[in-house]
């Protein structure tokens, strides 16, 4: 801050108890841990504290009397110029931005800043506040790998189902996972998850871990997926306890050789089974909540047929709800996924894959999203060879 003592920002010098007061406030913007500059009705630098100084490696000289958007990144600067007219208007904003230090390098910042007006309500400045976020981008970026090495790399090769599943992170990653298994012996079953865990972050990625371990344990033992989701339910429950954490979760499997689908939901949005014979658009349903909330909770088991030509899309709450520019700010919702499932059913799961992603990105403008989008998607591709429905016994 300037050495101005109880100076004004308006030029006025502060006498005996509020010159007291302003000047010590000047000391606690001083010394404060976090960024904070002042700007004059000409959006001009005129004062700043020393963690302004550190963070953007540069001498108070360097800074005052000069604009902000001179600091910041060309993404940066591209954003202030779209929306330069209406900040001014506002009384208060907050946005991303990246400054850059005099050796090139960027440093992530939440910029948040307000009106300055006397007594009279005239405008005489503008107050910033800049919050460090470099410790929040590394921790994300540890979050993003631990989340996308827990993912699959690949769809397994199964004759009779073609396979495809993405995750398309949000800047906060959620807790988003999804996981094709294949039972010991089993040559014509599959189970399909797709699940997320409560939180998001470091914590939500690593918690993410934990249950990935306990259901693919779990999953691949004998039992129904009723049995399974049970057993998944009380393990979640003793390992959460009273954390508050849960998880929900879309259980199917899917019996190739009998040539149906069965599932158990579990909190976690329906899937949506395109039937290839009639074109109608079934969402699977079904009793459930969360797991890991009440351990003696009650689930249900439904089945339907998965003849050839069928599509299966299981789909992460991020898309359903993704809201940006279109539609006032609405969601995406059930609607748009289905017309885009019922145009892309019968093309490959990857390509179904890429229309959902790009409709998602036309509605919302390519504005980031607060949660994770997960897609997974099945597609039918042979006659039954049995009638036995054993799906749900895992094991020969």
């Amino acid at each position: 801050m300037s050495a101005a003592g109880s100076e004004g920002p308006d030029g006025t010098r502060g006498t005996g108890e509020a010159g007291g007061g302003l000047a010590q406030c000047r000391r606690i913007l001083e010394y404060a841990a976090e960024g904070f500059f002042l700007m004059d009705p000409e959006l001009r630098i005129t004062e700043v504290n020393q963690a302004l100084l550190r963070l953007l490696g540069r001498g108070r000289d360097e800074l005052v009397g000069r604009h902000p958007w001179e600091f910041f990144d060309e993404t940066t600067q591209a954003f202030l110029e779209r929306k330069r007219r209406e900040f001014v208007r506002r009384e208060r904003r907050h946005f991303r931005a990246v400054f850059v230090r005099p050796d090139g390098a960027a440093v992530p910042v939440m910029i948040h800043g307000a009106q300055l007006r006397d007594e009279a309500g005239r405008l005489v400045g503008q107050f910033v506040f800049v919050t460090d976020l470099r410790e929040e981008e590394r921790a994300l970026a540890m979050a993003q790998e631990v989340q996308q090495r827990l993912l699959p790399r690949e769809a397994p090769r199964l004759e009779g189902v073609e396979l495809a599943g993405c995750c398309v992170p949000s800047h906060g990653v959620g807790g988003d996972y999804y996981d094709f298994l294949l039972p010991v012996g089993a040559r014509d079953r599959l189970q399909v998850l797709l699940g997320d865990v409560a939180g998001h972050g470091l914590e939500a990625a690593l918690l993410m871990a934990s249950v990935r371990g306990m259901v693919r344990m779990r999953a691949t033992r004998p039992g129904a997926p009723l049995d399974v989701v049970r057993d998944l339910n009380r393990m979640l429950c003793q390992d959460m306890g009273a954390s508050g954490r849960f998880m929900t979760l879309l259980l199917c499997c899917l019996d190739l050789g009998a040539g149906e689908i069965r599932w158990v939901r579990a909190g976690q949005d329906p899937g949506l089974l395109r039937q290839a014979a009639t074109g109608r658009i079934v969402r699977l349903g079904g009793r459930g909540v969360p797991l890991g909330v009440d351990p003696d909770a009650d689930f249900e088991e439904s089945r339907l047929p998965f003849a050839p030509g069928d599509c299966l899309c299981l789909a992460s709450d991020g898309l359903r709800e993704a809201r940006g520019g279109a539609d006032g700010g609405g969601m995406f919702g059930w609607e748009r996924m289905e017309a885009v499932l019922d145009a892309h059913a019968s093309g490959p799961p990857e390509e179904l894959l890429r229309a959902m992603c790009g409709a998602m990105r036309s509605f919302t403008r390519n504005m980031p999203q607060e949660d994770d989008v997960t897609l997974v998607v099945a597609r039918c591709t042979r006659e039954p060879s049995r009638r036995d429905g054993l799906c749900g016994n895992l094991h020969d």
